[in-house]
Order: structure tokens, then C-alpha cells, then sequence
């Protein structure tokens, strides 16, 4: 087992500290010539300076070189990711301006959707005003046998979009006469209230898709086949009428008249609209007109004829009904 070896140990003493911490020789005559701090350590040594412990002095120096050294190193390296960081910081300011910029003219979008959309409700429920401030809605006319059984028409007696209420007297009457109301298809203004544009009071019943309820006979008689109020409007018993066979089409070559009627076969009363255009307008006799109209296909019979005619089509039709 080794020996063990005493080591001497010397007491440090408050006369060694002073020692080690006592001014350089000379210092004092060497600061006097200079005007500047040749270490660098930031402060001016003269002659009035007092006295700087020796270990305070360089280890202050050391620090602040160190210091100076560390910075310019962080500087070198990181000033680029620094000038980055600051230039992303600009433009995230700048984004968070345009943001606010760009949230403020939505809700200012959003507000004036907002009134537009009132204003366009607003107009159309006044629009929708008819006579005594009630609007007009669509019925089903009879189905009678008559030339205009079972067209659609407009009329008064729809409920008020903003009152609520109707007129009541009209209503009454009309369904009285067997008007069957089609409140499904919306209300309008009265006829006059369309500026004298031709079918436009039912452009609301058409754009609701009443297409499919408008006889064939009226869309022949209002021409919607060639010039509908809704372009696109499908017409399914139109269409129908119309493979099966029975459209018709007067249309008068007589000079530059332009007159001309649509009508189903069965319509006697057209027919006989056609017969007196020819004879009233361009002299034709009674055979004469006939042969024309036959010529077209169109074939018109005499007064009681035609009635029997009527008559006959309007038994088969409630027939008909019947055994649906």
C-alpha cells in the first residue's frame, strides 16, 4: 500500500491579496502619454485617474473583448437570417394590414348585400301591388267545353305579401264561378302593371314551372310555342298535342297581310276566325275561303256543325273525366 504524501498548503493572507491586486509599475507615468485608452478598455488613464486594482483591470478588458468578439461572430453568422427575420416581419405587418383593410370592405360588402337584398324584397312586394294595394294570383278556368276551357288566368285575389289579406270580394266571385285558384304558382301584379308587355303577368306562374298546367290550346292561341314571356318554358300538353297530330297553323298569303292563327283541330271557333278573315278582309266568297282553308288542312264546318261538333267533344271529355 503506498505511502500517503502530504501536500503543504499556504494560507493565503490579506497582504498577499493586496499584492496581487496592487497597480502596475509605472502605469501612472505611462497613461499620461497617451490621449486615447491604447487598450481599448473604454475608459482614459491619466494622471488624475485614481488607482485601478491590477486583476479588476484585465479582467475587465478581457470581458469586453470577448464581448466584442462575440458579437461581431453572432453578427457575421446570423445578420443575414436576422435581416430575413425583419424583412418577414415587415411584410407580415403588411399583410395584417391589407387583412384588416380587406375584413373591413367584406363586412362593408356584407352590409350593403344586406340592404340591397331588403330594397330588392321591398320592391318586389310593392311590384306584386295590385288594385287597392293587393296583388293578383292564377286560376284554372272551368273546364266548360268553351274556347277557353281550362286556361290559366290572372287575376285578382292573392294575399298580400306585406298585409297578409285579399281581396276578398274578388276571390269570392271567382271561385264562385269555378275559378280554381293556384296559389302555388305566386302572386303578381295586375295586368297593367307590365308596361303593356304582351303575357309578361305570367312570368312569375312560368318561372314557378307552370308550364305544365297551361292547356294546349292557350299556348297556341297566346303563341308561346313561338315567343313565350320565359324562354325555355316546356310545355308538356303542347307537346303532346302536337305529337299527336292536332296543331294547326292559318297563316294568310294574301298581299302583305301577316295575319295568322294557331289553333288545335277540334276549335271550330278559330276555324271559323279564319273563314271570316278571308271573306271580311280580302273579299273572299264562302267556297272560295273554304277551299283555301282546306288547302291548309284546316276544315270548317257550318254553324250547327260545329256545334254539334262542340257538344259531341264536350260529353266525351266529361266522360272521360268521369272514368278518371
Amino acid at each position: 500500500m503506498p505511502a500517503k504524501t502530504k501536500t503543504k498548503t499556504k494560507k493565503i493572507t490579506a497582504a498577499d491579496i493586496d499584492a496581487m491586486t496592487a497597480p502596475l509599475p509605472g502605469l501612472d507615468q505611462e497613461a499620461s502619454a497617451y490621449s486615447e485608452d491604447p487598450l481599448g478598455l473604454g475608459f482614459d488613464l491619466d494622471e488624475t485617474a485614481p488607482a485601478i486594482p491590477r486583476g479588476a483591470v484585465i479582467k475587465e478588458a478581457v470581458q469586453e473583448q470577448i464581448a466584442q468578439a462575440n458579437a461581431a461572430r453572432f453578427a457575421d453568422v446570423h445578420q443575414p437570417a436576422i435581416d430575413a427575420m425583419a424583412e418577414e416581419a415587415a411584410h407580415v405587418g403588411a399583410d395584417a394590414t391589407v387583412a384588416a383593410v380587406i375584413g373591413q370592405l367584406q363586412a362593408e360588402i356584407k352590409h350593403l348585400k344586406s340592404q340591397t337584398q331588403a330594397l330588392t324584397q321591398r320592391a318586389a312586394a310593392e311590384e306584386a301591388q295590385g288594385e287597392g294595394g293587393l296583388p293578383f294570383m292564377y286560376y284554372k278556368r272551368p273546364t266548360d267545353g268553351g274556347p277557353a276551357s281550362g286556361w290559366i288566368v290572372c287575376a285578382s285575389g292573392g294575399v298580400g305579401p306585406v298585409s297578409g289579406g285579399r281581396d276578398v270580394g274578388s276571390y269570392s266571385v271567382l271561385l264562385g264561378k269555378g275559378f280554381k285558384p293556384l296559389p302555388r304558382y305566386g302572386i303578381t301584379g295586375s295586368p297593367a302593371s307590365h308596361h303593356g308587355r304582351p303575357g309578361h303577368e305570367y312570368a312569375v306562374f312560368l318561372n314557378n314551372g307552370g308550364g305544365v298546367d297551361v292547356p294546349a290550346a292557350q299556348v297556341l292561341a297566346l303563341k308561346w310555342h313561338v315567343n313565350c314571356p320565359v324562354p325555355g318554358t316546356k310545355f308538356p300538353q303542347y307537346d303532346k298535342a302536337v305529337d299527336a297530330g292536332l296543331v294547326q297553323h292559318f297563316a294568310c298569303d294574301e298581299g302583305d297581310c301577316d295575319f295568322d292563327l294557331w289553333f288545335l283541330r277540334d276549335d271550330q271557333t278559330t276555324a271559323g276566325a279564319c273563314m271570316a278573315h278571308l271573306r271580311a278582309q280580302h273579299a273572299y266568297k264562302h267556297e272560295e275561303a273554304r277551299a283555301v282553308l282546306k288547302e291548309m288542312g284546316i276544315f270548317y264546318r257550318s254553324s250547327r256543325v260545329a256545334e254539334a261538333v262542340v257538344a259531341a267533344r264536350r260529353v266525351q271529355r266529361e266522360f272521360l273525366e268521369l272514368e278518371e
